[in-house]
């Protein structure tokens, strides 16, 4: 196939020199990227489908080492491995993010094999791949509907026990404190029925925005469900920082929500438990948070009370 070199390719020394046509044939039409390097890892053949994929024509990769191809992506203890592996077993299979011609960087995965001849010396490398972008687009959709709350696009409450637990055993290992705030916006049901369930989806993605801006980036604020939220603040070295946090808290929500050209305005009411003083597990801390919001609630609501000791 001249115009991809599969021609010279098929007279060198590195294979036999009649190709199979069913060979040629699959190099042709197949809808995987196929690339041939020699031992130095300068390109010496391609096919029809590298070029679609990656938008480099045959005369542009020819000749050019394999790393025009590096997105940047992996470090060199990957291809450390990658080559060791290949060395080693002959074979290297796995997900490796690459560079198109036009600068954008994508997901494939990537089979290499090496060729060697009679006395075992390597003559080229063979790689096949296949764009999964589709692929990984869809896990991303996947992982989104799974531990994401699709209005907020906060953690759900899948994804924050998971977090709490990981927080959890970060803090035993490292001896740190943390606190967790559950949170629950007072009025809201007034704003549903008086404005509509649009008018209250728009309240809690406002909510969502507000509760993030008094936190730092390390910390998880999460949707339970409803106007339900919750809070895990990370490594509260002054005891003073949690009502701090939750005086901001409280200030953020108290300013007027603008809807639909309607002003309207409701309060918080916030329960935290903090590790270890209230408890050592994720349940009794989760138990012991709920409960100081509802005693919130019960004594007027609009505030915050802070459960610090075990039972």
């Amino acid at each position: 196939m001249p115009t991809h070199n599969l021609k010279q390719f098929q007279t060198s020394s590195s294979i036999s020199d009649n190709l199979p046509s069913i060979l040629t044939s699959f190099f042709e039409t197949t809808s995987n990227g196929i690339l041939i390097v020699d031992p130095s890892n300068t390109i010496i053949a391609i096919n029809p489908a590298f070029s679609r994929i990656t938008g480099y024509e045959n005369n542009e990769a020819v000749g050019n080492k394999a790393n025009i191809l590096n997105s940047g992506r992996q470090n060199k203890s990957f291809y450390a491995t990658m080559w060791n592996e290949l060395n080693t077993n002959g074979r290297w299979e796995g997900e490796i993010w690459n560079r198109r011609k036009d600068g954008e960087i994508y997901p494939e995965w990537l089979s290499i094999t090496t060729v060697k001849d009679k006395t075992g010396n390597v003559q080229s490398y063979v790689g096949i791949f296949s764009d999964i972008s589709s692929i990984k687009t869809s896990e991303d959709k996947l992982i989104q509907l799974a531990f994401y709350d699709p209005l907020t696009c906060l953690p759900n409450r899948v994804l924050f026990r998971d977090r709490l637990n990981h927080t959890l055993a970060h803090a035993k290992r490292e001896k740190d404190n943390f606190a967790v705030y559950f949170l629950d916006l007072d009025g809201f049901k007034q704003i549903n029925d008086s404005y509509g369930h649009l008018a209250g989806d728009a309240v809690l993605l406002e909510t969502a925005n507000r509760l993030k801006a008094c936190v730092r980036d390390s910390d998880t604020v999460a949707r339970l469900s409803g106007d339900e939220f919750t809070i895990i603040a990370e490594k509260i070295s002054n005891p003073a920082d949690i009502a701090t946090i939750a005086k901001k808290i409280m200030n953020a929500i108290a300013n007027d929500f603008y809807v639909n050209g309607h002003r309207v305005s409701c309060g918080i009411s916030i329960g935290v438990a903090v590790y270890p003083e209230s408890g050592y597990n994720t349940e009794t801390l989760l138990e012991k948070a709920d409960a100081a919001m509802y005693e919130v609630k019960k004594s007027g609501k609009h505030g915050f009370r802070l459960h610090a000791c075990q039972d």
